[in-house]
């Protein structure tokens, strides 16, 4: 059996839509922690998905990572907060993502584009459904799901996995008590899965 990649299926084993509502982690950090429990217990899904040949390759964070320095850094998210529509490509998706899901407010009614997997969760509404990617900040038992909760008409027509580009615009919703970004879709298109699913750090050079 061929290997494949994180999909929709480990993004619930990792907790799913429950992710999304504890974004005040620093999701671009690139400290390494002491171990803990939770890292015990990611060992052990990194077992998991070995054991099943659910990778592809050696997901390791240190040949994918983009080093900046700290002005461009800075540069980037004043981009952000300046530019009419904001596009998220892989290089400034977990950087955006992280300030948007900080301070939803300030995004409302802002236009945005993106592209993810489809995931769906039991308990979510007819029209909504979650748009995903999977971010590697140090190894593969880290891998966690970040992406947006989202409403459109056609959700009932699209399934876990599929890869979609969208375009809609920033609103707010609230899940099991905390605030999430939620975008209205206005448009879609179905795509082929990346060549490089992964997400990865933005790292800042140290001079």
């Amino acid at each position: 059996m061929p290997a494949k990649t994180l999909d929709a299926s480990i993004a619930e084993k990792k907790g799913g839509l429950a992710i999304l509502g504890n974004q005040k982690q620093e999701v671009n950090s690139s400290e390494i922690s002491d171990e803990s429990d939770s890292d015990l217990e990611d060992q052990s899904f990194e077992e998991e998905l070995a054991e099943a040949g659910e990778l592809e390759h050696d997901l390791s964070v240190n040949e994918e990572a983009e080093e900046i320095s700290n002005e461009e850094f800075e540069q980037l998210k004043k981009d952000l907060y300046s530019a009419s529509a904001i596009k998220m490509d892989d290089k400034v998706f977990s950087l955006y993502y992280e300030e948007i899901s900080k301070d939803i407010d300030k995004f409302i009614g802002r236009e945005i584009e993106f592209q993810g997997f489809i995931y769906k969760e039991e308990g979510l509404a007819s029209n909504q459904l979650v748009i995903s990617r999977f971010l590697i900040t140090h190894c593969v038992a880290d891998a966690s799901m970040i992406g947006f909760l989202s409403e459109m008409e056609e959700a009932p027509e699209l399934y876990d996995n599929m890869w979609v580009i969208v375009s809609g615009v920033i609103n707010k919703a609230a899940y099991n008590g905390t605030e999430l970004p939620m975008i209205k879709i206005k448009e879609w298109k179905e795509i082929e899965e990346p060549l490089i699913p992964y997400l990865y750090p933005l790292t800042i050079k140290v001079l």
